[in-house]
This record gives C-alpha cells, sequence and structure tokens, in this order.
C-alpha cells in the first residue's frame, strides 16, 4: 500500500505520567488512516461515525493477532481526529508508532498548535494549559486561551495606533501588574529555608508539605545538604527548599559546604523564611542576615510550643510551631501575599511568557518617551511567536 505524508500526528499531553494521552491527528486523509488501525466496538466504520461522538475501540494493526489496547476516539471533521489512549509513554508510543508506520509525519505540539491556531497568544495559552500543575494555574491560563491576552493586546495596539498615550500606559502598567501572577504560573517560586542549626527549618518544611520530607533530628546540623519537594501554596506552584543552615562547626568541611550552598539558594530564592528559635530570639548575625535580604525575608518565630511563659512579644515575625502545627497555616497565607500581592480579578488578561515581559516592559518605556513606532513593534513582536 503506498504512503503520503498527507498528515501529521502530535501528542498534545505532557510527556510522562498521567491518566490519559491525548494524540492529534490533522490532514486530508486524517480519518482514513485512523480507521485502518482503529475497530469501534459498535463495528460502525469511524469514516460513518457522527462527527463529536466519543466511540470506544480497540488499537491495531488488521493483520495483527489479538485485541489490541482500548481506547477512544473522537472525529472533528474530515481532517482532524483525536486519539485518547493509556497516559503511559508505552501506550502512546505505541499508537503514535503504528500511525507512522501508516505513513503519518510526527510532529512535536508546539508545532501542532501553532500551524493550526490563528491567534499566537491563544496558541501561547494552549501550549501552557499542558504544563499546568495546579487548578488554580489552569485556571487563569484558560482565560488567556478563551483570548482575554489577545483582546487586550489588540485594545492597546489600537490605542497606540491614535496616540492615547495615557490610556495606552494605563493599560500597558495593568498588564505589567498583573506580569507578578504570570510568572508564577509555569516556574515555580523557590522558598528557601535559612537560620541557624536546630531552629527547626526541617520540620517546618515537614509541617507544610503535609508530609516528611526532610530527615529531622534533636542533634543540630541533621540537614547537610539542599533538599528540594515542589508543592502548591494557595494554587500557585512553589518549591520549598530546605538547607543546612547559616553557621556550621568550625573545622568541619561538610558543614561549612552546607552553608555555602545555603548562601547559593538565598541568593536564587523569591522568598526566603528565616527560621529562629523564639527562646533565644534574634542573633546579630540575623539581624544582618535580614537586612541583607531584604524584602524577600519572611521572618519566623518556630517553637513556640516550648517556649513558656512568651518571652517573644518584642520579636517581630510569623509565630508557628512545627511540632503541633500551630500557626503553620497563617505562614503559608503570609507567603502567599509575598508571593501575588495583588491576584487580578475574575476574567482578567495575565501576560505569562518571557516573551509577553520583554514586550510589554518595552512598550511602557516606548510609551512614556512617544515613541509610538517602537510601542507598536513591540506589541505586535509580543504577539508573535520566538
Amino acid at each position: 500500500m503506498a504512503k503520503h505524508l498527507t498528515c501529521s500526528v502530535a501528542e498534545l499531553t505532557p510527556r510522562g505520567r498521567g491518566a490519559v494521552a491525548t494524540i492529534a491527528v490533522q490532514g486530508t486523509n486524517a480519518v482514513d488512516l485512523v480507521e485502518r488501525l482503529f475497530f469501534p466496538a459498535n463495528g460502525l466504520p469511524l469514516s460513518r461515525q457522527p462527527v463529536g461522538r466519543i466511540i470506544f475501540g480497540r488499537w491495531r494493526r488488521a493483520k495483527d493477532k489479538g485485541i489490541g489496547e482500548e481506547l477512544v476516539v473522537c472525529c472533528f471533521g474530515p481532517s482532524l481526529v483525536e486519539v485518547h489512549c493509556h497516559g503511559g509513554q508505552a501506550a502512546s508510543e505505541r499508537v503514535i508508532g503504528l500511525l507512522e508506520s501508516e505513513g503519518c509525519r510526527r510532529v512535536d505540539a508546539s508545532y501542532f498548535v501553532r500551524s493550526h491556531s490563528a491567534d499566537p497568544l491563544i496558541a501561547d495559552a494552549h501550549l501552557a494549559l499542558a504544563e499546568a500543575t495546579t487548578e488554580r494555574v489552569a485556571a487563569v491560563l484558560m482565560v488567556q486561551y478563551r483570548g482575554a491576552l489577545s483582546r487586550e493586546v489588540g485594545k492597546i495596539l489600537r490605542l497606540i495606533e491614535v496616540k492615547k498615550a495615557v490610556d495606552a500606559l494605563d493599560a500597558l502598567q495593568t498588564l505589567d501588574r498583573f506580569s507578578v501572577v504570570g510568572r508564577r504560573l509555569l516556574t515555580p517560586a523557590r522558598i528557601v529555608f535559612a537560620g541557624k542549626p536546630n531552629t527547626g527549618k526541617s520540620s517546618l518544611v515537614n509541617a507544610m508539605l503535609g508530609y516528611q520530607r526532610s530527615i529531622v533530628h534533636d542533634r543540630a546540623g541533621t540537614t547537610r545538604d539542599v533538599l528540594v519537594a515542589t508543592t502548591a501554596i494557595d494554587g500557585w506552584p512553589v518549591q520549598l527548599v530546605d538547607t543546612a543552615g547559616l553557621t556550621s562547626v568550625i573545622g568541619d568541611p561538610i558543614e561549612t559546604e552546607g552553608v555555602v550552598r545555603t548562601h547559593a539558594q538565598v541568593a536564587l530564592a523569591d522568598v526566603v523564611l528565616l527560621v529562629t528559635d523564639v527562646a533565644s530570639g534574634l542573633t546579630r548575625e540575623e539581624t544582618r542576615f535580614q537586612r541583607a535580604v531584604g524584602d524577600r525575608v519572611v521572618t519566623v518565630l518556630n517553637k513556640v510550643d516550648l517556649a513558656c511563659p512568651a518571652p517573644w512579644a518584642w520579636l517581630a515575625g510569623h509565630e508557628t510551631s512545627a511540632w503541633t502545627g500551630a500557626g503553620v497555616a497563617r505562614l503559608l497565607q503570609a507567603v502567599s501575599r509575598h508571593l501575588v500581592a495583588e491576584v487580578p480579578p475574575p476574567g482578567s488578561a495575565v501576560p505569562f511568557l518571557d516573551r509577553h515581559f520583554r514586550a510589554i516592559e518595552e512598550a511602557i518605556a516606548a510609551v512614556q518617551q512617544t515613541s509610538w513606532p517602537i510601542a507598536r513593534r513591540a506589541m505586535l513582536r509580543m504577539q508573535r511567536a520566538d
């Protein structure tokens, strides 16, 4: 049988573990090609199935022995078919491999989505949705997929065209403010735990995660290396980074290296939780550390369950007990506010890629200088995928 590369196939769901994988087949003979490999349970050929109906069946070559893999197929027209199979990599590879053996050309999801979308910003959101790790992230991206960001950029372009500087600048600065949220959608924020040894940093990491990620012990210096755990705080993806601490035993090269790694992580952090034992208060070194880190630091007064009566009333910070869980929920809320101080109203346009952020910053500078051609080019670049 002659094979003609008139169809392309792409796995639209991200690679890795998942319940279901979505594979799209696009081309002039997409239905015919899938029909060779898909055997519906209702016995009707795929070409005779209603458009939009989800059809259960099995996937195999006609000549192969055996019953084939169970999956579902849906036709969206004569040139687009989606195959939904088990989310494991082996299952999706078998589906795609058989399609390739019938003459289908494999393309990546980005190429597939962009080549079939008239709006690059909507294509951006479509691809980003596949990477969403929380319901809150997906909700924000879904609004952009439905056109919120594209409509806002179009409005700003029209304001630039007629040189309405005040209105254009106001709209751009709103987008720039909401970029803070956009930066939290696809890249987890880094929350670094720092402090003296044995202040309860590892216990606090475990309390915030809800399971034991870090080994804890009453002996100081138990944590020697950097440990990272991924979770979400208030729906925002984050990485909790447990460190060895800010001080070490003189002459111990392992602990000294742990301190060096702690400071390296602090430099990369979005938020630093300075964890101190409330019974001992803040040392001069910790106070200097607060000043050095600046507005990225959140001070945590831990082990309040062990200090009675309360000697820390004069200290400024969030009171917690990693052991009992007291104050941990309030600390999580404080970290969330630190990450995203202003949550956009529902339905807002939110930029979420580096290309978007750069274009907005450049357009703001250009409008402020009334450099209209530069502002227009910046916004047009925002619409164009790299």
